[in-house]
Parts: structure tokens; sequence; C-alpha cells
């Protein structure tokens, strides 16, 4: 994280993008602003966006995973992934 700027969080609800994920969390991190965070819900994905998840961004300070064992919709997965945030500023992922 970058001292002085504003923390920009990155909210995302993921739910079977595993042809995706990567390309928007990549997109989200790799902006110009430094300073960001990218918070994900795995909304009960039953393709393999959460294992994808795990062995891209397990390990990463900049990426927030979160999982729901079963699909609770789009908005709650929103919700969660804001919970987790903990940016000044919010930049909704659809």
């Amino acid at each position: 994280m970058t001292k002085n700027k504003p923390l920009i969080s990155f909210i995302i609800a993921a739910y079977n993008e595993e042809k995706f994920i990567v390309d928007c969390i990549e997109s989200c991190l790799n902006q110009t602003y430094p300073n960001v965070e990218v918070s994900v819900t795995d909304d009960g994905s039953t393709d393999k966006t959460w294992k994808i998840l795990m062995e891209n961004y397990q390990n990463n300070s900049r990426v927030i995973l979160d999982r729901f064992e079963t699909n609770k919709g789009k908005v709650l997965a929103i919700n969660n992934s804001y919970k987790n945030s903990n940016g000044e500023y919010i930049a909704l992922m659809c």
C-alpha cells in the first residue's frame, strides 16, 4: 500500500467466472493508481472459479478472498466483498 494516497477497493462478486476472473482481477491490480486492493467473494461457484482464485491470489496481500459454500446471490456476495474491504473509495466490478 502507498502512504498518503487513499486506498481504492475493487469489489467483485463471482459466480462461475472461471474464464474471466483472472483477467478481471489483473485489470484491477494493474491500474496506474498504485494504492488498490481487490475484494472477491466466490458465490458458491460450481466451476473452477474458487480453485483458480486460490491458486493465483491466495498469497497476494492486495487480494482478499472469501467464499460462500452455496450460491446466495449477487447482492449478498457484493455486500460480503464490501464488508471485507478496507478502502476509502469503492469501485464495483459488475
